[in-house]
């Protein structure tokens, strides 16, 4: 929806379009990266507070989001360097949450986390295609208090979700994946018997013989 809205509201051409889009993009995955890279390292230093840590990026990038979203839809053409600056930065602070969505299928299902992934990102592209057709009913006349209309729409989602992942979010391995893979860890543990060459076996077989 980025470019509609740098089209519709800030009345730039194509190409300042396509780069600010683009630099939206870039930060975000960015953030997503520098986000992965410090949960890890809170992940690998306290290993008990893994839940806690996913919450954490999760719902406060969220909110940050969804709060600078909602006040971008406060400026128009006439502000374009503030709303340039709301656009990129809520777009930088849905990185983090995104550094989560990403690997915590692993984190609660580790055996099943395919499966997961398949499924939500299923979920994730019905809402992409449902997106498109939303903002398209809201903004008929391309104004920009249509698109913050859609602007609070979008945010009010963003909180809503946040709220439920902190309460129902979890970075640890759940009671129905943990079985199976406490099992496969356990076969993971097993010291392996060492297999014995032929030497072994004629000096063994030997010694039966003698005995």
């Amino acid at each position: 929806m980025t470019p509609s809205y740098i089209n519709d509201v800030l009345k730039l051409g194509i190409r300042s379009n396509g780069i600010f889009s683009s630099i939206c993009s870039a930060v975000m995955w960015i953030v997503i990266m520098i986000c992965g890279i410090s949960a890890d390292f809170l992940i690998n230093r306290y290993p008990d507070k893994i839940t806690l840590t996913r919450k954490t990026f999760y719902s406060a990038g969220l909110i940050a989001s969804s709060v600078l979203i909602s006040l971008l839809g406060f400026f128009d053409c006439f502000h374009l360097s503030l709303a340039l600056f709301f656009l990129i930065a809520g777009r930088a602070a849905l990185g983090c949450p995104c550094s989560v969505v990403f690997c915590n299928q692993v984190d609660i299902a580790p055996k099943y986390a395919g499966l997961l992934v398949g499924s939500a990102s299923t979920y994730s592209a019905v809402a992409g295609l449902l997106s498109p057709a939303i903002a398209g009913i809201i903004t008929k006349h391309q104004t920009r208090q249509e698109w913050q209309i859609f602007f609070y729409i979008c945010s009010g989602i963003g909180i809503f979700g946040a709220f439920v992942y902190l309460i129902l979010g979890s970075g640890e391995v759940q009671t129905w994946a943990k079985n199976d893979y406490q099992e496969d860890r356990d076969l993971e543990n097993l010291t392996p018997i060492p297999k014995l060459d032929e030497s072994s076996k004629l000096t063994t077989d030997s010694k039966k013989i003698y005995t």
